[in-house]
């Protein structure tokens, strides 16, 4: 292990080291223009993209590391958008007092040994699968994490064979006591050194390769599909042809020009197939177009009958009209956690769906699509 540690501590050095030193010796030739060049280039090694004011990091080597270690690395990131900062204004004729700049660079070589340890190869990987496992600072045996990544694999395989590959990362903590978690940034996965292949912790695996499904292989209809099962419900198109809509709209009207005419009448119930279609017929749309012919009529107009018949009827749309059966859809949720969010409504769908849990009829047809 030791002679893999110097290794990966010798290709880092091998490849960041003389950038950062040809950085400093164009910076103090003033070949700023070349010297922006130079860091940009030890920047793509690094993963950091800087722009002005903001930096971005996007790495797996950070992402997968822990917080004190990360807020290092952002340190050591802001001291890089310091002499970057410093050779752009340079090159627009407003160079930075050397003194300073210096003690960039000094600050940017103190951090490098430390960059060096932090950043990995595959040299001490273990192939499992299609995966390839690596073992972070402070992690020695990673037979339980394998043995439940292995059973999450089993359970999710028969039905979603695609996202089963790819980096997974053993560290000693992650967010406490949290088994694992996708990092969609870099494609990875994250999980903790304590887990055991038990119920919980395989659950919690298969739900992280949810997002991983979501976040790489939904198609965005599909993704727009599922956001109305999320925040609308199931809605299931159903077809009205011109004729059911035409005796639907007859009826009412009928039963509104006797309750008119007639102060005795008793309301008449609809049939079924009547009230079908006005059950399902649009609020908005009946405000606007049903409503003001409906007071014309029962206050006497007799000369609107045929065309508040059509506005209920909508018999100027030939063909069929497809709306929705449930005219009050409720959003449908796999968990309570699910109503979390609809990412996390996808993953704990997914995760229902591969151990076999029920599933609200919306969410089942959904993933069963897939």
């Amino acid at each position: 292990m030791k002679d893999r540690v110097l290794v990966r501590y010798l290709l880092a050095r091998e490849q960041l080291a003389p950038v950062l030193n040809h950085v400093e010796r164009l910076a103090k030739q003033e070949k700023w223009a070349e010297a922006i060049h130079a860091l940009d280039d030890l920047k793509r090694k690094l993963g950091f993209v800087i722009y002005g004011d903001t930096f971005h990091i996007n790495s797996e080597w950070i992402h997968n590391l822990g917080r004190e270690d990360k807020e290092r690395v952002v340190g050591f990131a802001q001291v890089l958008r310091n002499i970057s900062e410093a050779l752009s204004l340079a090159e627009d004729g407003r160079p930075r007092e050397v003194m300073w700049l210096e003690a960039q660079f000094r600050l940017a070589r103190e951090d490098m040994p430390w960059i060096y340890e932090k950043m990995r190869d595959d040299t001490d990987a273990v192939r499992v699968d299609n995966f390839t496992v690596f073992l972070t600072e402070g992690v020695t045996d990673a037979a339980g994490p394998i043995e439940t990544l292995k059973k999450a694999a089993a359970l999710i395989h028969p039905k979603f064979p695609k996202v089963l590959y790819g980096k997974v990362y053993v560290r000693e903590g992650i967010n406490g006591t949290t088994a694992g978690g996708y990092v969609a940034a870099t494609d990875t996965i994250n999980l903790s050194m304590y887990v055991r292949p038990n119920r919980n912790s395989v659950d919690t695996l298969v739900h992280e390769f949810g997002h991983r499904l979501e976040a790489r292989f939904l198609s965005h209809e599909k993704r727009q599909e599922f956001k109305q099962l999320y925040e609308i419900g199931d809605l299931k198109p159903v077809a009205f042809p011109f004729s059911v809509r035409k005796k639907a709209a007859e009826a009412m009207v009928s039963r509104w020009k006797k309750q008119r005419d007639d102060q005795n009448y008793d309301w008449e119930s609809l049939p079924e197939e009547d009230r079908a279609w006005l059950d399902v017929y649009p609020t908005e749309r009946w405000k606007h177009y049903v409503i003001p012919l409906q007071k014309q009529f029962q206050g006497g107009d007799d000369s609107v009958e045929q065309e508040l018949v059509r506005a209920v009827g909508r018999l100027g749309e030939s063909g069929d009209v497809v709306v929705s059966t449930e005219k009050y859809p409720q959003p449908l949720y796999a968990s309570d956690y699910g109503s979390t969010n609809w990412q996390e409504n996808f993953a704990e769908s997914f995760l229902h769906f591969i151990t076999h849990r029920p599933l609200p009829e919306g969410l089942q047809r959904f993933m069963e699509s897939l």
